[in-house]
């Protein structure tokens, strides 16, 4: 799951036009995927460390999502349920 993290905070670079590894587009597109794929992966009780570090991922993701994208309710709802 480190490695997810790590992909999440690229995407998230992404999404604030901070990188050139994907455009924003892209990095929605696959964050539409990811998000809820995690989702049915993971549970949310009792979270390992690394799955602790994909949560706070997640968070931040829906942080940038609310404040640039606010037009993605779709994802925005897939982080909502993968954070509770």
């Amino acid at each position: 799951m480190k490695n997810e993290a790590i992909h999440i905070a690229i995407l998230a670079k992404a999404l604030l036009n901070k990188t050139e590894i994907f455009t924003a587009e892209e990095a929605l597109e696959i964050l539409k995927k990811k998000i809820p794929s995690m989702t049915n992966f993971t549970g949310r009780r009792n979270l390992s460390k690394e799955d602790q570090i994909v949560y706070w991922a997640v968070y931040g993701i829906e942080e940038i999502l609310e404040t640039h994208y606010p037009k993605e309710t779709e994802l925005l709802d897939s982080c909502s349920l993968f954070l509770n």
